[in-house]
């Protein structure tokens, strides 16, 4: 395959598919996951793959491709969740790392969510104009809304919306979806530290971001279950977590 040179810094881009690239990725990542029970392997899958592949996956493409026969792909798909209508303008959320990985000696999947600087901690809700899809829009709300009990159920202080910190809120829903599927997963906020292109705006430490991290999850999740596993479903399990790593310069 032919490596694509990022040349646009958009946000943690760069930074997700340089740590990709890199031949220690493993470790860096697993550095990240440490205390979370979650491993990865360089048998495990991922996607973006690297600068030779960095198209962000959403989570019904990657389950069809990567978990068949874990769990009944059917129930994240139109219309049973998300959406109504799947088109080439209304899609799932993509994120910036979807992977592979072994959560207490199970099979499970890693999310991460990716930050360089302050101003990614988007606290809008969704969109919603002229040209939006009524139906979707109010299905969206609604798998939001069935995530949000669900998850108060088990551990109450949840605060998931489509109408404020949207971003947050359907990381959450989604891993909270597959963990009641019967899937371990993991959410990481992975803040990249000292990000040459936010020279303004970045994260300066590892304590930066962590603080950071925590004031801004701490809108939608409660703090105290972070790094707390929280089980959704008899196999299925859901631990969020954050933790910072070094933002690495273009070579």
């Amino acid at each position: 395959m032919v490596r694509v040179i990022v040349t646009n810094h958009n946000g943690s881009r760069r930074d997700v598919l340089l740590l990709l690239d890199s031949v220690s990725y493993v470790e860096a990542l697993n550095s990240a996951l440490a205390g979370t029970g979650t491993v990865i392997s360089a048998s495990d899958v991922h996607r973006p793959i690297g600068s030779v592949d960095v198209r962000e996956y959403e989570l019904p493409e990657f389950s069809r491709e990567y978990l068949d026969g874990r769990f009944d792909n059917r129930q994240i798909t139109e219309p049973v969740w998300w959406i109504v209508k799947h088109n080439a303008r209304v899609r799932t959320p993509n994120f910036d790392l979807i992977g592979t990985c072994t959560i207490r000696k199970m099979p499970g999947v890693l999310l991460v969510e990716a930050k360089a600087h302050h101003e990614e901690l988007e606290t809008c809700g969704k969109s919603f104009n002229s040209s939006s899809n009524v139906e979707n829009h109010q299905k969206i709300g609604e798998s939001i809304e069935l995530a949000n009990h669900a998850l108060n159920a088990i551990a109450p202080g949840f605060n998931l919306s489509r109408d404020a910190f949207y971003q947050v809120s359907n990381r959450m829903a989604w891993g909270w979806r597959l963990a009641s599927l019967g899937v371990p997963v993991t959410v990481l906020y992975l803040g990249f530290v000292q990000d040459p292109y936010w020279p303004k705006d970045r994260f300066e430490s590892d304590e930066d971001w962590m603080q950071a991290a925590r004031s801004y999850l701490g809108n939608v999740v409660p703090v105290n279950v972070l790094n707390r596993r929280l089980q959704c479903s008899e196999r299925g399990s859901l631990l969020i977590s954050a933790a910072a790593l070094p933002a690495t310069p273009p070579q």
